[in-house]
């Protein structure tokens, strides 16, 4: 029983000898010349869905209910259904900041936020922002809302 037991562990230790053989063989067809290893090649995956961006600005037409400043603003869309909405009140110097989101059914969301400053007049000096809806008619974004003050907001932008 012992003899058996020792002709199986030297066939066991030959048939791992042979498995290093084969691996050292593997590591040296796997370097280069200068004897150092190849760099593997990332392997790339095509994405199925990706996301179609635009990267566009486009003037936005702007109307804030009771604020007596003119209001610049444009739209940057990110992507069909989704961008940025950039509002800048020049005589106080600000940005405010929103975002745009539109659903399959050209239905969406909007919504932004102004920094609290106390040279804006009346009530605008501090929660200045908005929310609302979106809808797409005709190669137009059309926006309609309200301020915490219960103002109408209301934008148009025009799609190419």
């Amino acid at each position: 029983m012992n003899d058996l037991t020792l002709k199986k562990f030297a066939e066991i230790d030959n048939n791992n000898q042979d498995s290093k053989d084969e691996d050292t063989k593997k590591e040296v067809s796997n370097k280069d010349k200068n004897n150092k290893p190849k760099e593997k090649k990332p392997e790339t995956t095509k994405v199925e869905n990706e996301i179609k961006q635009i990267k566009k600005e486009i003037s936005v037409a702007l109307s804030w209910q009771n604020f007596p400043k003119p209001i610049i603003a444009n739209l940057k869309m990110n992507s069909e259904n989704s961008g940025i909405l950039n509002i800048y009140i020049h005589e106080t110097q600000e940005k405010c900041l929103g975002t745009i989101a539109l659903n399959t059914d050209n239905n969406g969301n909007w919504s932004l936020s102004c920094p609290n400053n106390d040279d804006r007049p009346g009530v605008f000096k501090k929660g200045m922002g908005g929310s609302g809806t979106l809808t797409k008619e005709n190669n137009f974004i059309i926006g309609k809302g309200l301020d915490i003050y219960k103002n109408e907001i209301n934008f148009i932008a025009k799609l190419d």
